[in-house]
């Protein structure tokens, strides 16, 4: 129910921002009114077949045909994006214009010579061309970065009288996969290889690992089965598990040879220093399986003494329920980074903590993973794919 009315809404955003888009670079232009309507029949058909796609979650239709939906989807939202800021331009300009008009006394003469058409038609089509084709080339961008190998992020995480055995302990952070529709098993394997070159003490996931079935995703996950770490792999589920039976996706985590932590923790030694390594469910899964509420409380309860104490949360926000259990970091994804521009200029609005190395009440280490896949449009514009190397370091 919850998954229909959400799409009964970005079906009508969409029907409404398709009409906008439409009546700005269609009707007012320089394109001849002949050749007008069969443009708008084709701008339709792409559109619904766009929306058609999205709406079914990709259960119909060859890949190929998720490929044009997806980065489709990517191209009219940043057409979307372009021609509002165009709009607002041009009123700006058109507001300017009238307040200096009232300013001024205009000859007789002039208010009688007849308004410039033909300029007026030039200046439209050469905006919408531009418009057209800055989409265009932005999603391009976007889809060559998507696809490209992950760049590796290397982060210090300063931890105040840190124990000298725990000093230089790497800890690999990838996040955000979303094996499915255009992520398979080259890309998951590329991501094996580099993580394993790193050779990490402790490997952390931090959810959203699939957009679907365990079982139609069998093939393109198994690589992560490769995965190794000195101190062992660790995983949280993030809320696209929830769109595809989480507690399968749980069991599967496992099965691959991951510690699942569900509101729950792990001490590790090194040396004679330990690691309290502790995870949560995501932070609105109770909204789907009410067992599933995530409780950093839980997932530290009757710990044992330990050196430094890391949660792992899908969500950044999660942090708000954890700082006042002393962890000492929080690792986090959900957020892309925004994904591409230009939503990444806004993500910020939406998460305090939403890209990179953070501080919360000078308490508690926060690092947010851009995302090491993609969810949705295969596009990265300005974005690009992450994994993250970080390094405890003494304050």
């Amino acid at each position: 129910m919850r998954f229909a009315i959400f799409v009964i809404v970005i079906s009508l955003v969409w029907i409404g921002g398709v009409s906008f888009i439409g009546s700005r670079l269609i009707n007012h232009s320089g394109i001849p009114k002949k050749y007008r309507r069969p443009i708008w029949i084709v701008w339709l058909i792409f559109n619904a077949l766009v929306l058609s796609q999205m709406a079914s979650r990709f259960s119909y239709g060859p890949q190929e045909l998720h490929w044009f939906a997806l980065i489709g989807f990517a191209f009219v939202s940043v057409l979307f994006f372009l021609v509002i800021v165009s709009e607002c331009i041009q009123l700006i300009f058109k507001l300017g214009k009238r307040i200096l008009d009232t300013k001024t006394q205009p000859d007789q003469n002039e208010l009688n010579l007849p308004r410039d058409e033909g300029k007026r038609t030039l200046i439209r089509s050469v905006l919408n061309s531009t418009i057209l084709f800055s989409a265009a080339g932005s999603t391009a961008i976007g889809v060559r970065t998507a696809r490209r190998t992950p760049k590796t992020i290397s982060v210090e995480i300063p931890i105040e009288d840190l124990h000298r055995d725990l000093e230089g302990l790497t800890i690999v952070q990838f996040s955000d996969l979303h094996v499915g529709p255009t992520i398979k098993k080259p890309f998951v394997e590329r991501t094996v290889k580099i993580i394993n070159a790193l050779k990490p003490d402790i490997i952390a996931f931090t959810g959203d690992l699939a957009d679907g079935l365990p079982s139609s995703l069998h093939d393109d996950v198994e690589p992560l089965r490769n995965l190794k770490a000195k101190l062992g792999k660790y995983y949280v589920n993030g809320n696209h598990e929830y769109y595809w039976d989480a507690p399968a996706w749980i069991d599967k985590a496992n099965e691959l040879g991951f510690i699942a932590l569900t509101n729950s923790h792990r001490i590790v030694d090194r040396g004679e220093a330990n690691v309290l390594i502790a995870g949560v469910y995501d932070r609105k899964a109770d909204r789907i399986i009410p067992a599933h509420k995530s409780s950093p409380e839980t997932a530290i309860k009757n710990a044992k003494p330990h050196d430094v104490s890391i949660l792992l949360a899908h969500r950044p926000n999660s942090v708000y329920d954890a700082i006042e259990f002393g962890f000492d970091l929080q690792l986090s994804g959900h957020t892309h980074g925004g994904q591409f521009w230009p939503w990444n200029m806004f993500i910020g609005l939406a998460h305090e903590f939403s890209a990179g190395l953070g501080r919360y009440q000078d308490k508690m280490w926060v690092y947010v993973n851009r995302g090491t896949g993609y969810w949705g449009p295969p596009v990265r514009t300005g974005v690009p794919p992450e994994i993250t190397k970080l390094t405890l370091t003494k304050k």
